[in-house]
């Protein structure tokens, strides 16, 4: 008699268990051998599952996550035999027990743990030089933030849960209503489930804010440029797929864009890219002006304005590459953008003015990028009666600012040119 679908899945967990929780205690080859021979039989299976659409149940999948954790962590740990291909085999089949999973609810449930196994993987492998494990995490962990925490998951949940109240509340009798609403406050303790309430939202973004600044901070510079643009698929998936739900993980994931669209190497600009590109197109002039990727894009303009202020008294080097991420802040802002969050908040104005004289006084003969916003839709302070402009030394005209024909300043207000560094 032929295993149903559910019973293949079960024995396969229970194979994959028993070499999992195996002693290796001296490790051997041999042993190795059948720990990655019971991965790649579960991602065998995972595979066919996928080809004919049938899915896992929830507790399956909650067991199948702790136990391919649990096998990439001694991959990582026993440099012996296969243990490396054991280690980016396991995250490669969790990324594809993700993929194949129709519950937000169960990976929801799993999500603080496996966010942090995967971060960890991620920065252990990079110290290392892995690569391939590196950049197998990066991209599981992708999956796991957009199936769980992406904009469009939790405005549905959102949405499912209402209906479903509504729905049951329809039916009832106001007699049974306030023992529903108990039972529904006490879930059963077996299901998986999670209530993705503003509070559980608030405190898981506030959470994974934390790790995707210090993979962030880690991986930026770092030396392989397939962990680079890894990286850049992550903070592109986070900026798109769950600025709304995690803001503070998509500015800074924002911040990483900008600066690895600089990158030398194509695989890793091309990436961000095209990111910044649709991040662009939804922050245009027909996005409500208080939609989250506007927000979003604002708010790191105005933190790149604060660095290249910061960078202005430094060498000219840094000056130049703080100057290219603001550069690209704002051609990503747009005119409206930009107008709203710098030169309608006079402060912000007043630095930038301060920024400019100082730069071109580091670097008066360096040809740097130009940002061009045509026409910018300056409004001017009612106690403003002239337009704002800022005074060059004149040791500065050699510098090509495309304002006046004779130049000796920078209008913000012009209708051609608002920035040459």
């Amino acid at each position: 008699m032929p295993f149903t679908a559910s019973e293949s899945v079960q024995a396969a967990l229970l194979a994959l268990h028993v070499e999992v929780h195996s002693p290796l205690s001296p490790p051997t080859a041999l042993a190795s051998e059948r720990r990655l021979l019971a991965v790649q039989t579960f991602a065998a299976l995972l595979r066919a599952l996928a080809a004919e659409d049938a899915g896992l149940e929830d507790v399956q999948v909650g067991h199948g996550l702790s136990l391919l954790l649990k096998a990439a962590d001694q991959g990582a740990e026993l440099a012996v035999g296969g243990e490396k291909e054991l280690c980016v085999t396991a995250l490669q089949t969790l990324q594809l027990l993700i993929q194949g999973s129709s519950s937000t609810d169960a990976l929801g449930f799993f999500l603080p743990g496996m966010s942090i196994g995967l971060c960890r993987h991620a920065l252990r492998a990079s110290a290392r030089s892995s690569t391939a494990t590196a950049v197998a995490a990066l991209d599981a962990l992708i999956d796991l933030l957009r199936a769980t925490v992406g904009d469009d998951t939790c405005a549905s949940s959102r949405t499912a849960s209402a209906e479903v109240s509504l729905a049951s509340l329809a039916t009832c009798s106001p007699e049974i209503v306030p023992s529903l609403m108990h039972k529904a406050t006490t879930p059963p303790a077996q299901e998986l489930r999670v209530d993705r309430s503003a509070a559980w939202l608030e405190s898981t973004a506030s959470k994974l804010a934390l790790l995707v600044h210090r993979l962030c901070d880690a991986l930026e510079g770092n030396s392989k440029s397939s962990i680079r643009a890894a990286l850049a698929r992550l903070t592109a998936c986070i900026a798109l797929s769950c600025s709304s739900s995690l803001p503070a993980c998509a500015e800074r994931s924002l911040r990483c864009l900008l600066f690895l669209a600089n990158d030398t190497w194509p695989q890793v600009s091309a990436v961000a890219t095209l990111s910044l590109a649709s991040i662009a197109s939804k922050s245009a002039g027909h996005v409500p002006a208080a939609s989250p990727s506007l927000r979003m894009v604002e708010a790191v303009l105005v933190q790149q304005l604060g660095a290249f202020s910061e960078a202005c008294a430094r060498h000219e080097q840094e000056v130049v590459a703080v100057a290219r991420l603001l550069v690209r802040a704002i051609e990503l802002a747009g005119p409206s953008g930009f107008n709203s969050a710098v030169l309608a908040v006079p402060p912000r104005r007043a630095m930038l003015c301060s920024c400019l004289l100082r730069a071109f006084a580091v670097a008066p003969t360096k040809r740097l990028p130009v940002a061009f916003l045509s026409p910018i839709p300056f409004q001017q302070d009612a106690a403003d009666g002239q337009p704002l402009t800022v005074d060059l030394p004149r040791r500065c005209q050699r510098l090509s600012l495309l304002s006046t024909d004779e130049v000796r300043g920078v209008t913000l207000c012009a209708p051609r040119v608002f920035l040459t560094l």
